[in-house]
C-alpha cells in the first residue's frame, strides 16, 4: 500500500524567501520543518502526514498580506505529480476562490491568498486538504500590534568603499514581540549626507563635517518581515551617510555608509 505525505509549508512572497523559518529547501523555494507534523489521517490508499512550517504569518494590525501557502506530496520521499489539493478559506482571507490545485512536476501545489486587514491578536485561518479528505492542515495569519516591533540589519548597514562604487541596499527586517517576521509594518529611514572628512586626530580639534543633504524615506515590509532603503549618495562626492530606521514606538537601527576618496 503506497504511503504518501503532505507537506505544508509557507512561502514567502518576496525575493527573500531564504528567510523564511525552517530548516531545509522544498523544491527551490519553500522552507519547511520536517520534525513538526500535525496528526496523520487515515485514506484508502494509506496514511497521510501533515507537515507545517515554523510559525504563523504575522501581519501589522491594519494591514494586508499576500500569502502564498503550497503543500508538497511524497510517496517514499519522491514529490508525487498528480495529486488533488483543496484549499478552504476563512475569514480573514480573501483575492482567491476555493477550488482544487493539482500537484505538478515537483509534487507542489500552490495557492496565493491576502491576508488581512487584521486587529491585533485576530486569527486568519486557511485550509488545505489532500485528496478532498475532510481533514485538512490550517495555516494561520494573526494579527500583531505594530507599535511593538522590533527591527534588525540584515545587510548595508555599515558600509565603507571607495568613490565611484556602488554601495548594496539597506536591508532590515522587522518582527512582532513573539520574534516572528512582521509583514506590513511601516519603517522609516532618515539619512543625513555628510561631506567626506578622514578620521578625527586622537588629540586636537576636529573639523565639522559639512551637512550636504537630508532625506527621509518608508517602506512596508515583506512577508518575510525584510524592507529595503537605498543609500543617499551624491554623484562624484566623497561622503559619508548616517542614518537611523525607525519602526514601532521606539525600535531602532544605525546607519553608516562612506564613500572615501
Amino acid at each position: 500500500m503506497p504511503h504518501l505525505r503532505i507537506l505544508a509549508c509557507l512561502a514567502l512572497a518576496s525575493s527573500s524567501l531564504l528567510y523564511a523559518g525552517g530548516p531545509r529547501l522544498v523544491a527551490g523555494s519553500t522552507y519547511f520543518d520536517p520534525v513538526v507534523m500535525g496528526q496523520p489521517i487515515h485514506w484508502p490508499d494509506g496514511q497521510v502526514n501533515y507537515y507545517v512550517d515554523q510559525g504563523p504569518l504575522s501581519v501589522a494590525a491594519g494591514a494586508s498580506a499576500t500569502w502564498t501557502t503550497q503543500a508538497l506530496v511524497l510517496q517514499g520521499g519522491v514529490p508525487q505529480p498528480g495529486q488533488v489539493v483543496a484549499w478552504q478559506n476563512g475569514s480573514g482571507f480573501s483575492g482567491s476562490a476555493s477550488g482544487p490545485v493539482t500537484t505538478g512536476a515537483n509534487g507542489i501545489a500552490a495557492k496565493t491568498f491576502s491576508a488581512g486587514p487584521l486587529t491585533a491578536g485576530q486569527k486568519a485561518t486557511v485550509n488545505a486538504c489532500l485528496n478532498g479528505t475532510s481533514q485538512c492542515v490550517t495555516f494561520t495569519a494573526t494579527g500583531s500590534d505594530p507599535a511593538t516591533a522590533t527591527l534588525s540589519a540584515v545587510s548595508g548597514t555599515s558600509q565603507s568603499l571607495a568613490l565611484g562604487q556602488t554601495p548594496e541596499q539597506i536591508v532590515l527586517r522587522v518582527r512582532d514581540a513573539s520574534g516572528n517576521p512582521l509583514s506590513g509594518a511601516t519603517v522609516t529611514v532618515s539619512q543625513a549626507l555628510y561631506a567626506w572628512a578622514p578620521p578625527c586626530a586622537p588629540h586636537g580639534r576636529c573639523a565639522q563635517s559639512e551637512l550636504l543633504s537630508m532625506q527621509s524615506a518608508s517602506a512596508v515590509s515583506a512577508v518575510d518581515g525584510s524592507v529595503a532603503f537605498s543609500p543617499a549618495g551624491i554623484a562624484g562626492a566623497a561622503t559619508n551617510t548616517l542614518a537611523v530606521a525607525t519602526t514601532g514606538t521606539s525600535a531602532t537601527v544605525n546607519i553608516g555608509i562612506e564613500q572615501h576618496p
